[in-house]
């Protein structure tokens, strides 16, 4: 007896519960937004703030925030 379940004759099929389509529903559709929030939550990390604000900052007192390497800046050969 498996949970609390009783052998089932060969070729029989399993009766299910009333209850048992409502859960795979509602745990499915849970685990869907659950994901579906996890995916598109808000990037809040610290990192993003500062290099929105560094460039923000930079923009403001008239320099790219874009790097440009010099001619002199590549390593030797």
């Amino acid at each position: 007896m498996l949970f609390n379940e009783f052998p089932r004759k060969d070729g029989a099929k399993r009766q299910k519960e009333d209850w048992e389509t409502i859960w795979y529903v509602g745990m499915g559709g849970g685990m869907a937004l659950a994901f579906a929030i996890f995916w598109f939550r808000p990037d809040t990390s610290i990192s993003s703030w500062a290099l929105e604000e560094a460039k923000a900052r930079l923009e403001a007192r008239g320099d790219s925030a874009r790097y440009i390497p010099s001619a002199d800046s590549r390593r030797p050969s």
